[in-house]
């Protein structure tokens, strides 16, 4: 007896664009997602993703505008950490993180510094991001290389100046 309906219920800084709306058809783990990532922000920054003089101007918000950036709050916290809380703030559902367990998963590559779902990098960044996980076998594989080219460029020396010595 205490709710009406059609009365939004809830914390308007931590709720989904779909709660805000009012869309109750649309409120599934995606929602959860969405709260999850505002507490994480929260966390991350001291601050919910959205704020305002009253609850209202919030749900407008939550609605409407995208959270800031979390390094324009906190400039220390990784790229990749502010794409994954960022990505569960996502305004479209099918944009955040399909389950909990895919933003673990993802929070897991990010502590164990591979890349993140989130963020595909690119082949050369895969490979810095494996010399940091295991600095001895890269330096094992440089020294390796070194040690199998160091007699090819010899031989490719050696015989550039026997090609000019015959002209």
């Amino acid at each position: 007896g205490m709710t009406q309906t059609g009365v939004f219920m809830g914390t308007p800084a931590f709720a989904s664009p779909e709660q805000a709306a009012g869309q109750n058809k649309s409120i599934t783990t995606a929602t959860d997602i969405y709260s999850l990532g505002a507490i994480f922000y929260a966390l991350l920054t001291g601050q919910p993703p959205f704020a305002g003089d009253s609850g209202a101007a919030v749900i407008e918000q939550v609605k409407h505008d995208s959270p800031r950036r979390l390094q324009t709050l906190r400039s220390r916290i990784p790229v990749d950490l502010e794409i994954i809380c960022l990505k569960c703030l996502e305004k479209e559902i099918p944009r955040r993180y399909s389950s909990a367990l895919a933003l673990a998963e993802d929070l897991g590559r990010f502590l164990d510094g591979r890349p993140i779902a989130a963020r595909p990098v690119g082949a050369l960044q895969q490979l810095w991001m494996w010399t940091r996980r295991n600095p001895v076998n890269a330096a094992l594989w440089v020294t390796g290389c070194v040690a199998l080219m160091t007699p090819l460029v010899g031989l490719f020396l050696w015989r550039g100046a026997q090609v000019k010595a015959a002209e």
